[in-house]
C-alpha cells in the first residue's frame, strides 16, 4: 500500500481520482482495482523517467520493464474505456462550428478544457 503522505502516494491517488472523474465519479469495484493498478504502473514509469532525466543510466532489462508497464497501462485505459471522446462532446464536435449556437460553443469549449486539464 502506498503512503499517501509521500509525493509518490499523492501522485498515484491523483491518477485514481482522475480516472474516477473520467468514469463519472462512481467507479465500481473492478474499475477501482484497474485504476489502482494503472496508477502503480504509471508511477513506476514516472520514477524511471526521473532517473533517466537525472542522468542515471538504466539497463535494457529495466527499459523492457518500462515498456511493458506502458503497454499494460494503455490496455488498462482501454479496459476502463476512458480513451474515447465522451459521446456528448463528440456530438458537439461533429457540428459545423459556423452553425453552433453560443451555448453549444461554450459547452464544447468547457468540455475541451476539462479534457485538457485531465492530461498528465
Amino acid at each position: 500500500m502506498l503512503d499517501l503522505r509521500t509525493q509518490e502516494g499523492r501522485y498515484a491517488r491523483d491518477i485514481c481520482d482522475g480516472i474516477a472523474a473520467d468514469l463519472g465519479g462512481t467507479p465500481n469495484a473492478a474499475q477501482q482495482i484497474l485504476s489502482q493498478m494503472l496508477a502503480l504502473k504509471v508511477l513506476r514509469v514516472q520514477l524511471l523517467v526521473q532517473k533517466i532525466l537525472s542522468g542515471e543510466t538504466v539497463n535494457r532489462h529495466t527499459e523492457n520493464y518500462a515498456l511493458a508497464w506502458m503497454n499494460s497501462a494503455r490496455r488498462d485505459l482501454e479496459a476502463l474505456n476512458v480513451l474515447t471522446v465522451p459521446p456528448r462532446l463528440q456530438s458537439l464536435l461533429d457540428l459545423d462550428v459556423r452553425e453552433m449556437s453560443d451555448e453549444q460553443l461554450d459547452q464544447a469549449l468547457g468540455q475541451l478544457e476539462q479534457l485538457i486539464q485531465r492530461q498528465p
